[in-house]
């Protein structure tokens, strides 16, 4: 569904459309994942508002801030520090607002009770 890989049989349709080669960058706009172990998937040398601006391709102070305090993390406390400075729900919740920053229609979560 996120396109992290190429079906090898069938086809599949987003919304209505049937998704094709073309099409693959307007899913990813309209789709984003929160993976099981967000340790794993949070570059460790960026900071935290680094980490959340990176699916936009930019830095958006606004949008950081709004994401990060949708998800209950402030800006100014959390913006500056790394993911190992973090609790396990903290981390989580950066995920999460890296994955809503860009306002995708629909949100992956794997294996969202695990954590």
């Amino acid at each position: 569904m996120v396109t992290l890989e190429r079906p090898d049989g069938g086809e599949y349709y987003f919304m209505g459309e049937r998704v094709t080669e073309d099409k693959i960058p307007w899913v990813r706009q309209q789709v984003a994942m929160v993976f099981q172990n967000p340790y794993s998937s949070l570059n460790p040398r960026l900071s935290v508002k680094e980490i959340i601006s990176e699916p936009l391709g930019h830095f958006d102070e606004d949008r950081v801030r709004e994401a990060m305090e949708m998800v209950g993390l402030n800006y100014r406390e959390h913006g500056n520090k790394r993911p190992r400075e973090l609790s396990g729900g903290q981390v989580q919740r950066v995920a999460i607002a890296r994955a809503i920053i860009k306002r995708p229609r629909f949100i992956v979560l794997d294996e969202p009770t695990s954590a």
